[in-house]
C-alpha cells in the first residue's frame, strides 16, 4: 500500500496525519515535500506515477473567511484544479479519493444523508457542493469522496477543537463556544482507519464522514470542564454568526454516516472517549 498510494496536501492537518499513519512511499504539496502540485495549476509531470494505483486529495483551501473575500482565486483550486487533478490522476491510472464538506448544507435540519439535498450558505461549501456535482462527469464514477464533518485528533499541543478547549479551560481563559453549532466530529484515527478499509473493498462514489455523536460546541466545552474537573464560568454561549456576522456559516450541519459505517462495520471514536483521553492529557 506505502508504494501505491501518494498524499497530495501532506502539509495540511489531514494530510499530515494520513502521512504519519501510512507512510506513503510519496507524498506532495505546494512546497516542503518531496513532489509538488499546485491545484491552481496542477501537472503530475514530476511524480513517479508509474507504480502507483491511489492519490488521496487533501490539498484544498477550506479557510472560510479566505474563500468568501477570494471566490475566483479558490474556486480554482477547491473546484477546477481538483477537476484537473482527478483527470489526470485518472488518465495515468490512479483511483482519486477526494473530500468534501458539511458545509454543502444549509444547517436548517441537519441528519443529513448522502442524497439529502445541498443547500450551501458559505463560497466554501458552495465550491465543495460544486465539486460533489461534477466529479462524475470527470472520473465516470470511478472516484471515492468523503463528505466530511470537523476532523480533529487526541493530540494534546496540536490545537484542534477538544484540545483547544481543554487548553483555554484549564489555563482560565475566556470560551466563547456556539450553542447553535451542531455537528458530529471525527477523530482523525477514524478517518485514516475508514480510508484504508474502503481502499480494500474497492468502493466507489459519495458517502458521509462523520462521528456517530451529535453534540453541540456548548455541549462539548461543559462535558469537557466536567471531565477535567474545572469551572464552567469561564465557558459564554453564543450564537455561531456572532463570530463573524457577515458570513452565514451553516449551524446544524449534523450527518447521518450509518452507511459508511455499516459498510465497514466500524464503529468510530465516541465524543465522552474523546473527552476522556484529553482531559487525561491535561491532567498527567
Amino acid at each position: 500500500m506505502n508504494e501505491a498510494l501518494i498524499v497530495i496536501g501532506s502539509n495540511g492537518f489531514i494530510g499530515k496525519h494520513l502521512c504519519k499513519a501510512i507512510k506513503p512511499k510519496y507524498y506532495a504539496a505546494r512546497k516542503d515535500a518531496p513532489y509538488h502540485i499546485d491545484l491552481k495549476s496542477p501537472s503530475l509531470d514530476a511524480i513517479p506515477t508509474q507504480s502507483l494505483r491511489y492519490a488521496i486529495i487533501a490539498a484544498a483551501c477550506a479557510n472560510i473567511a479566505y474563500c468568501e473575500k477570494h471566490p475566483d482565486e479558490t474556486h480554482q483550486i477547491n473546484v477546477e484544479g481538483t477537476l484537473k487533478l482527478t483527470a489526470l490522476l485518472l488518465d495515468k491510472g490512479i483511483f482519486p479519493i477526494l473530500f468534501s464538506t458539511d458545509y454543502v448544507f444549509s444547517g436548517k435540519k441537519g441528519d443529513y444523508l448522502e442524497n439529502s439535498l445541498l443547500g450551501p450558505t458559505t463560497v466554501y461549501g458552495s465550491q465543495k457542493g460544486e465539486l460533489e456535482s461534477r466529479i462524475a462527469n470527470v472520473s465516470g464514477g470511478n472516484h471515492l469522496i468523503l463528505r466530511l464533518s470537523k476532523i480533529y485528533s487526541l493530540e494534546r499541543g496540536d490545537g484542534t477543537l477538544i484540545d483547544e478547549m481543554a487548553k483555554n479551560l484549564t489555563e482560565g481563559f475566556s470560551l466563547k463556544v456556539a450553542t447553535d453549532q451542531i455537528f458530529c466530529p471525527l477523530v482523525i484515527d477514524d478517518l485514516v482507519v475508514v480510508i484504508l478499509k474502503l481502499i480494500e473493498n474497492n468502493y466507489k462514489g459519495l458517502l458521509n464522514l462523520g462521528g456517530k455523536d451529535k453534540v453541540s460546541r456548548l455541549q462539548l466545552a461543559e462535558k469537557l470542564a466536567t471531565a477535567l474537573a474545572v469551572s464552567k464560568g469561564n465557558i459564554h454561549p453564543i450564537q455561531l454568526n456572532d463570530l463573524n456576522p457577515l458570513i452565514s456559516r451553516p449551524t446544524n450541519t449534523s450527518l447521518i454516516s450509518e452507511k459508511v459505517f455499516d459498510l465497514l462495520d466500524y464503529t468510530p471514536i465516541s465524543i465522552d472517549h474523546a473527552i476522556k483521553t484529553v482531559s487525561n492529557n491535561y491532567k498527567e
